[in-house]
């Protein structure tokens, strides 16, 4: 399973997956850092040349104005005045069944939230909240292999074996001491 998407392919490949009237700006953005990550996640490897900056929105792609703008101008999309991608032309991508499946699922799973939901569960990701330092540093690019840790990714918490509450450890609240950040 050695495929790994260029920045322009990854952004071609995901328009031709979501419906047109979903496919603006930030949306995209949202989609991307959640299917490369969810992919990273389970395989341990980069779906595309892509990196993500950690910004006051969440992830995004880093520079994806510039890169959006250069699908623009070789023919490949159109830019509405409301940041709508209107994909012109298709491509095709012969992918490895892995690859294929793996972006399907999460696709599926990403793609039916609305822009405002991806916004918030971005927030929420390990990677970012420690790429911002709890959101207090923003701009800097997310290690892909923050991914690894996750747990949005993993299998439904319903499959997991339940813990039997006797077998937790019994905590004093006395013995118990505020975390302080370094």
């Amino acid at each position: 399973m050695n495929y790994k998407f260029s920045r322009k392919d990854y952004i071609i490949y995901l328009l031709q997956q979501v419906p047109p009237e979903k496919a603006d700006k930030l949306f995209l953005n949202k989609l991307a850092f959640f299917v490369e990550f969810g992919f990273y996640h389970l395989y341990n490897k980069e779906l595309s040349a892509n990196t993500y900056a950690a910004i006051n929105k969440g992830p995004v792609i880093n520079d994806y104005a510039v890169l959006f703008q250069e699908l623009k101008d070789e023919g490949w999309i159109n830019i509405t005045s409301n940041h709508h991608l209107a994909l012109i032309k298709q491509k095709n991508f012969d992918l490895p069944e892995e690859i294929k499946s793996a972006t399907r699922q999460l696709i599926e799973k990403y793609g039916d939230l609305t822009t405002s939901e991806l916004i918030a569960l971005s927030h929420a990701t390990d990677s970012y909240l420690i790429t911002t330092k709890s959101e207090q540093f923003m701009g800097g690019i997310i290690d892909k292999q923050l991914a690894l840790l996750e747990t949005i990714f993993s299998d439904d918490a319903s499959s997991e074996e339940e813990i039997d509450p006797r077998k937790l450890p019994h905590l004093k609240s006395e013995e118990l001491h505020d975390y302080q950040p370094e």
